[in-house]
């Protein structure tokens, strides 16, 4: 709805400019009448000594009326031209008002529909922005997840690596204790009996010098079994490379009435004996190819020429094996 409304000092203006033509008129009249009592004076002074003059009393008046008559008629005449300006000015300061508050009111439209095009321009763009913003968190949270997933796997597989580093480093503590020993298996017990009898009787058997080394500490274990703790590796290797060569030691060589098998093996920790317990079992069964017991630490081979590997926890044992339909030919055992 549109509200039309004046200005205030262009009405006021054109009420002073009627008020003015009005009190001009007003004088008009004013001296109009004085000039006919004039007359009329004039004429009742005159009455008595001018009964012969021109005019007599009635006709001057009607003259007077008709005069004033005249000049009412001019004066209603020009009163309603000033009427009739007044009123076309008013009715163009209208108009002009009105085309000016319809101009002014059609460019605040226009502003406003340009303004609701921008806005919803920008709600576009926003609608836009937050589509791709949901999108990229979407995407954001499946790498996420894909990532959580990684490192959750690379940290299992350091987890499982730093495991068995730690486990190998315990085994070669645990197996540094056994490295310089020896075990000696299959010789009766005997009351009295002397292990450094015994061993110098080995040595001579496998020809190996005793005059070169320190002898070693020996002492018989709750299982019967002989320790020989060597004062180095180094030693103990000497010693058993000899008693390898020989590989027929028997009980008449220490002076036993008897060929039943002298064996001597490496020693190593309770773990390590169990995990060679089973790799010999594996073996039996055709899963791996050979399992021996090496500077105290279990070896095994999974398939003859190839390089042996060094068991320090059962999984390990466990997943090297082959398959177990498919079990190695007894010649290659």
């Amino acid at each position: 709805m549109q509200t039309r409304s004046f200005s205030t000092s262009s009405v006021s203006n054109m009420s002073s400019k009627a008020a003015n033509s009005s009190i001009s008129t007003r004088t008009s009249i004013s001296n109009i009448s004085s000039t006919g009592k004039v007359l009329k004076t004039s004429v009742n002074n005159n009455s008595s000594s001018t009964t012969d003059s021109i005019f007599s009393k009635n006709e001057l008046i009607d003259i007077i009326n008709d005069i004033l008559n005249k000049k009412f008629q001019d004066f209603d005449q020009k009163f309603k031209s000033l009427e009739n300006k007044i009123s076309d000015k008013i009715r163009e300061l209208d108009e002009s008002i009105h085309n000016m508050i319809d101009s002014r009111l059609t460019k605040v439209e226009e502003d406003i529909k340009i303004l609701e095009e921008k806005f919803t321009k920008h709600d576009n763009q926003l609608n836009i922005l937050s589509n791709e913003l949901t999108n990229f968190n979407t995407n954001l949270n499946s790498k996420q997840v894909v990532t959580d997933s990684i490192l959750e796997s690379v940290e299992n597989e350091i987890s499982v690596m730093m495991n068995a580093e730690i486990l190998q480093r315990v085994h070669e503590l645990e197996s540094m204790a056994f490295k310089s020993d020896l075990v000696v298996n299959n010789v009766p017990v005997l009351e009295n009996e002397s292990l450094n009898n015994y061993f110098s009787l080995i040595c001579q058997a496998v020809e190996f010098d005793l005059s070169t080394i320190v002898p070693p500490k020996l002492f018989r274990l709750n299982s019967g079994a002989i320790i020989m703790k060597f004062q180095t590796p180094g030693t103990k290797n000497l010693f058993f490379k000899k008693y390898l060569r020989k590989r027929n030691l028997c009980l008449r060589d220490i002076n036993f009435e008897s060929s039943k098998r002298i064996y001597i093996s490496e020693s190593a920790s309770k773990k390590t004996r169990e995990l060679f317990n089973i790799a010999n079992k594996m073996k039996k069964d055709g899963w791996i190819h050979k399992a021996y017991i090496q500077n105290s630490s279990l070896f095994i081979v999974k398939k003859e020429n190839e390089t042996p590997i060094m068991i320090c926890i059962r999984e390990q044992l466990l997943t090297a094996n082959n398959n177990p339909r498919s079990p190695l030919a007894p010649s290659s055992k």
